[in-house]
């Protein structure tokens, strides 16, 4: 498992092919601007149900709180990336909406390269 915090050097701009070939993959993300008060979690789970589908669970809300849920579900894994991609990309780019970028806190996921 592969953990990056505050000290993380440089910024990780994820694209559709960093994703493949895709497994079970999960993402911890956390806002904290404790000059605004603002304190949010974002996490993002991939697994395969049951049925073969692929489900992209999506967990965000204010840290301390139960937070909201949704599932993605999805036949086609090719599909996947071009999901996960801008979802990510997105949080970790958030200064501009939020005042502060969200930041890695736990992975089991290792971009292409950076071993």
């Amino acid at each position: 498992m592969r953990e990056a915090g505050a000290g993380t050097t440089a910024p990780w701009k994820p694209k559709p092919k960093d994703f493949e070939p895709l497994d079970h993959f999960f993402w911890e993300m956390r806002a904290v601007n404790p000059e605004t008060g603002l304190r949010r979690f974002y996490i993002i789970r991939v697994v395969q149900n049951l049925f073969r589908e692929w489900e992209v669970i999506v967990h965000h809300g204010r840290i301390g709180t139960g937070g909201r849920t949704r599932t993605l579900f999805f036949e086609d894994p090719a599909a996947l990336p071009h999901t996960l991609a801008p979802m990510i990309r997105k949080r970790l780019n958030a200064k501009a909406r939020l005042g502060v970028n969200y930041v890695i806190v736990e992975t089991n996921y290792t971009p292409p390269g950076a071993a």
